[in-house]
């Protein structure tokens, strides 16, 4: 039964998917990607491309089955090629047309009648639209109200184009309604100390490594010749497999099973001109932090942040790898940011000398400005502030702010250090350390520089 293959796959530390996701779109790209971004999230999902699929699972009579669906991405406009003529699905409550027919998808579709609680019991039914329907902006509020009035769950709509698989999760207020953004229930990465109960040790069971070893193989092969959304989409269904049956027990094995399944989610993102340019990369090495700390607990303490560390550098560089080859600059830059961050903590981890913690301070000062241009002028607005203030409160001869910003400008900016026949060794030193920490940002700003135009 359902309940002992349930128990069964728990006293194996396997993830469990108990809820299921319907990704509904004629357009095939679509529904896989969004039907993968449901899995991904430790949903059972299935993706709905063309009306015969959707009668079987939707039409028929409601009292006897009832879909059950705990998501729901729906697009709006659904013109399926099986579809009979003049049966409309573009609203979603029922309404009369101007022939006094019965249409809209809850009459031709009586399961999916949001309306109706012992129909229509999906807990989330997100509708995903341009936002133009070819009637105007009558219909997009009617279904906008109708969702509303949802009986049961909540209802919301998204705008195409989203930024890529956790952009579509976050506009969709998944990540706020449900625990870390994953399907109740759901998980997939166990601790080193549930180990307390597994007689074989650490290690993953063998028949599972050796299907997770056999989907890893068929992952690295097909790497080359994928070229569409739905081989990249393929390849990381095989990785994302391959790291739910070890677990983390494995720890090496499923380090390289993480690695391919961000390596191929991102290229997908990056092939399907269906979403925005620009990615939640930030929230992707996030992710990636929170199930390498997990991973590497099944390393010794020793070298569990380093092997944590290592393994960041590896896969930020994959994807690096992949944003540069698509010309996503903005995200190459913030997966290098990750990859110097990552190389930086595990230098400092090796060091024991006090001049390498003041180069490790000055490296991680530079990271931090080149996160963001507009970072790198706030922190000049905050030098130039700072040295001001300083040099009106040490100047002897007193001559107002407009001297002290003077001074400071020139010596930042012009590299011009204080010069008087009468010394002020605390405006000299002032001076000196305008004239040095200008240099410094001057070279960081040229380092930024060069990395934009080389690039574009």
């Amino acid at each position: 039964t359902q309940a002992e293959l349930v128990r069964e796959k728990q006293s194996a530390h396997l993830a469990v998917r108990k809820h299921r996701a319907a990704a509904i779109d004629e357009e095939k790209t679509y529904a896989y990607f969004h039907a993968y971004t449901a899995y991904r999230h430790g949903f059972r999902a299935d993706a709905v491309t063309s009306w015969s699929l959707m009668v079987e699972l939707f039409a028929g009579d409601p009292k006897k089955t009832k879909h059950d669906y705990y998501v729901l991405l729906e697009d709006m406009s659904l013109n399926f090629p099986d579809r009979k003529a003049h049966t409309r699905l573009l609203k979603l409550e029922q309404y009369d047309d101007e022939k006094e027919q019965k249409q809209g998808r809850a009459k031709h579709c009586p399961k999916l009648d949001s309306l109706d609680e012992t129909m229509e019991r999906s807990t989330h039914r997100i509708l995903i639209t341009t936002g133009h329907s070819g009637i105007g902006e009558t219909t997009f509020r009617e279904n906008e109200d109708y969702l509303k009035r949802k009986v049961h769950g909540r209802g919301a709509i998204i705008l195409k184009p989203t930024g890529g698989m956790l952009d579509l999760w976050r506009k969709a207020g998944l990540f706020r309604h449900l625990q870390n953004g994953l399907a109740p229930g759901f998980h997939w990465l166990s601790s080193s100390d549930d180990d307390a109960d597994n007689p074989q040790g650490h290690g993953a069971p063998g028949k599972l490594m050796l299907i997770a070893e056999t989907l890893l193989r068929r992952a690295e092969v097909f790497r080359d010749d994928a070229c569409t959304v739905k081989d990249f989409i393929k390849g990381a269904v095989l990785a994302t497999d391959a790291a739910e049956l070890l677990g983390g027990r494995t720890p090496t094995l499923t380090l390289a099973a993480i690695t391919l399944k961000h390596e191929y989610e991102a290229r997908a993102e990056c092939a399907f001109v269906g979403v925005g340019y620009h990615f939640d990369v930030a929230g992707r090495i996030a992710e990636i932090g929170t199930q390498l700390r997990t991973v590497c607990k099944w390393f010794s303490r020793t070298n569990e942040r380093f092997s944590a560390l290592d393994a960041t550098v590896v896969i930020t560089n994959r994807l690096a790898i992949v944003f540069r080859n698509s010309g996503q600059f903005e995200e190459e830059q913030i997966c290098l940011a990750s990859v110097r961050r990552a190389h930086r903590r595990l230098v400092m981890l090796q060091a024991a000398n006090p001049l390498a913690w003041l180069v490790n301070g000055i490296l991680l000062y530079a990271e931090f400005l080149l996160v963001s241009f507009q970072r790198f002028l706030g922190a000049i607005a905050l030098w130039l502030t700072g040295l001001t203030v300083g040099w009106f409160a040490v100047d002897a001869t007193a001559q107002g702010w407009q001297a002290a910003m003077v001074g400071v400008c020139g010596a930042f900016f012009g590299g011009s250090p204080y010069n008087s026949t009468n010394p002020n060794w605390p405006l000299a030193f002032l001076s000196c350390t305008a004239v040095v920490v200008g240099i410094f940002h001057l070279g960081v700003f040229v380092s930024y520089l060069y990395s934009i135009v080389s690039r574009k």
